[in-house]
């Protein structure tokens, strides 16, 4: 039976959350905060007129300012030679004071800021535009040897005579037909012209361009199998979207449905519950097993558990069973949380090589359609498996926490930021059912300071949405996380 895919939405002030299921369980989470852009999805892909400020010939790479709050970052592997320039040298082809087109690939992390490439690129449907970059080519995901082929002449057949650079064929173009390729070509030529001549003119630190809202990016660039319905909970959202895939023919049979039950989106199943159980170290397993996911400065540990499990059936076949269960939710936590970098996985040994290859194999099965590649590597002596996952957007984690200011650092607490983001659905929820009733929000000061300044205009935007007086009550209590919404 195929698996059954769906978009949940919710839509808050300040944020929109994207849940993806399958067969109704959570599968990948993702957010955006049009308050906090140096740290959310939505500054990866966009384009800025920068200048440069330092060049590090020992690194081999340059700060430049994007107008961003701290300078970003860009190596000579993400620099496009300049014309008859033969040196690789960073230092040959930048000054301080040159002025450059860049496009940010990751955003800020930590104390470190974006990182840049002058190798810029705008993503259709079917086909990334890169217009500093000739040639064509086809994604390594496509491996029917004639459908590449096919693509590619297809793709230089369509192909404007007026229009410089190279392409990439995504995988979603398999099996498309010519006036499709043609239609999403010409649509990426219109965003590239006017973004050219724009820059000839801007100053240091203009963005030039921003890649569309959350669901319409992730629509896009949705692995298969493709989402047969979007359930959005705002009805401004919903129809922004439908009129905006209304001009797509490939989502012509996407159900897009307004969400208009009196209980919150995400309360359906069990999407918050799973959140914030992606917020805990301890993640359990059906049959009663479970993995520990600890992070480190250098890697994600994943130590696989039989737990209370322990004792039934034969060691062998438990050992086996336990560890195909982990493999399935360690590819699911992966994707929710987020989690890039070096991860190991610490499976119940296994003498058997088979056992060993099966699990493995489950591994890989549960990985093979994320939308961010996983290399994994075989069992190691120590019975250990590594895995590599590119490091694009910051983890659910780091959207969500920060380190605990009374512990030194060693756990992490849900970010003033996201306490009012909870604050706010909250008052939604509360201020349908209070009629005029003023509701008192007592919170740490932290988060009251943020009421009072970054998101106040939120605050307000509230009082009048829902025509009930807010009040702001600092209390200073043990939990960092406590807040409370009173009536009257």
């Amino acid at each position: 039976m195929p698996t059954r895919v769906e978009f949940w939405v919710n839509c808050s002030p300040g944020e929109t959350r994207v849940a993806r299921l399958e067969d109704e369980r959570l599968q990948s989470l993702w957010i955006e905060r049009s308050a906090s852009q140096g740290n959310s999805d939505e500054l990866v892909g966009s384009i800025f007129k920068g200048r440069v400020n330092r060049v590090l010939p020992a690194l081999q790479a340059a700060f430049v300012d994007a107008g961003l709050t701290r300078s970003a970052f860009l190596h000579a592997d993400d620099l496009v030679p300049l014309e008859n320039q033969a040196s690789a040298d960073i230092a040959a082809q930048l000054r301080p004071g040159d002025d450059i087109i860049v496009q940010v690939i990751k955003p800020p992390s930590g104390d470190k800021g974006a990182r840049l490439t002058t190798d810029l690129s705008l993503p259709g449907s079917y086909v990334v535009y890169r217009p500093y970059r000739a040639g064509i080519g086809v994604s390594t995901r496509i491996v029917d040897e004639a459908e590449r082929e096919r693509l590619r002449q297809l793709l230089h057949a369509v192909w404007p005579a007026d229009l410089g650079g190279g392409a990439i064929v995504r995988t979603a173009a398999a099996g498309v037909d010519r006036d499709a390729m043609l239609a999403d070509l010409l649509r990426l030529q219109c965003l590239w012209e006017p973004l050219r001549v724009a820059a000839l003119a801007a100053q240091p630190g203009t963005c030039l361009h921003r890649d569309e809202s959350l669901l319409a990016r992730l629509l896009r660039d949705a692995p298969k199998p493709l989402p047969s319905r979007v359930v959005i909970d705002s009805a401004a959202e919903c129809t922004r979207l439908r009129e905006q895939l209304a001009q797509q023919p490939h989502f012509a049979a996407l159900d897009i449905s307004l969400y208009a039950d009196a209980r919150p989106i995400f309360d359906c199943h069990r999407i918050e519950a799973d959140i914030n159980e992606a917020l805990q170290r301890r993640v359990p397993l059906p049959s009663g097993g479970n993995i520990i996911i600890t992070p480190t400065e250098a890697m994600f540990t994943i130590d696989v558990n039989s737990g209370s499990s322990v004792g039934r059936g034969e060691r062998t076949a438990l050992a086996l069973a336990t560890n195909l269960e982990a493999a399935g939710v360690v590819a699911q936590q992966l994707r929710l949380r987020g989690l890039a970098g070096l991860i190991v996985i610490d499976f119940i040994d296994m003498p058997s090589g088979a056992d060993r290859q099966t699990v493995l194999s489950a591994l890989h099965a549960a990985t093979a359609n994320d939308r961010d590649v996983t290399h994994i590597s075989p069992f190691s002596p120590l019975g250990l498996v590594e895995l590599a996952r590119r490091r694009v957007h910051p983890s659910l984690e780091q959207t969500l926490c920060e380190a605990c200011p009374t512990c030194n650092g060693n756990a992490v607490n849900r970010s003033p930021e996201t306490l009012c983001r909870e604050i706010f659905r909250e008052i939604l929820r509360r201020g349908q059912q209070s009629g005029t009733v003023p509701l008192t929000i007592i919170a740490t000061p932290a988060v009251v300071t943020r009421l009072q300044n970054e998101d106040a205009g939120w605050v307000q935007a509230l009082q009048t949405q829902l025509q009930v007086p807010l009040r702001l009550q600092a209390e200073v209590n043990g939990d960092l996380d406590a807040y409370e919404i009173r009536s009257g």
